[in-house]
């Protein structure tokens, strides 16, 4: 096992003690490289590992605006912004906008600057999930994102992948909050996904009975 796989590794066991040693040894092993994968500030974001991820930006890591957004530096990513303002539109190599990650990640500040700045809410991700940012936000639990998207026009009814609708999400999640929000965007508690999967029968299959008889209510 080479010595980036030996932090990629690490990294994924959430092992700050042996990533920080392998990173003092060798200071390239920051950016990652050859077949490891991603770099490894963005695999230590995916895995949430957040003391990893300041470890490897103090060893000087480079930090894009894709890390920038899912670890909610704000300044940092507006200054991006502002110096390169198609960044905004532009997309990670696995497929998601700034505002996608900023808004899976729980980062409200980021988010509500993002959309200020010119991010739209209705950009959809460039892969397999073909998702918009109310989606990431309904997967990641962020209750006030969500609203700020609502606010901003998100359209609670988008569909992903497979027909899934953000309500899908919070249904399944029991997330009563964020039900009651989206339902009051006028969300369909009874949109089918293509396997004809909808909120109501979610939420039942996973024990939400509560979220159930909200579901109930509103159809």
């Amino acid at each position: 096992m080479t010595p980036a796989q030996k932090l990629y590794e690490a990294i994924k066991n959430g092992d700050l003690t042996e990533s920080s040693a392998l990173v003092a040894s060798n200071r390239s092993l920051v950016e990652g490289g050859g077949p490891a994968g991603m770099p490894p500030l963005m695999l230590s974001i995916y895995m949430k590992q957040p003391a990893i991820a300041e470890m490897l930006l103090a060893h000087g890591a480079m930090m894009d605006a894709y890390a920038a957004a899912a670890l909610g530096k704000t300044a940092e990513l507006q200054a991006m912004v502002l110096a390169h303002e198609p960044l905004l539109r532009e997309h990670s190599s696995d497929g998601w906008t700034v505002l996608h990650l900023a808004c899976f990640f729980g980062n409200l500040d980021t988010a509500r600057m993002l959309i200020l700045a010119g991010s739209s809410v209705h950009d959809q991700s460039a892969n397999s999930m073909a998702n918009k940012p109310l989606h990431a936000a309904a997967a990641g639990g962020n209750l006030e994102i969500v609203a700020l998207l609502l606010a901003s026009g998100a359209d609670v009814n988008a569909r992903q992948h497979a027909g899934y609708a953000p309500l899908h999400a919070a249904a399944a999640a029991g997330n009563e909050a964020m039900v009651r929000l989206m339902l009051a965007y006028q969300a369909d508690p009874v949109a089918g996904t293509e396997k004809g999967e909808t909120p109501i029968s979610m939420a039942r299959d996973k024990g939400q009975a509560h979220v159930v008889e909200l579901l109930e209510s509103a159809k």
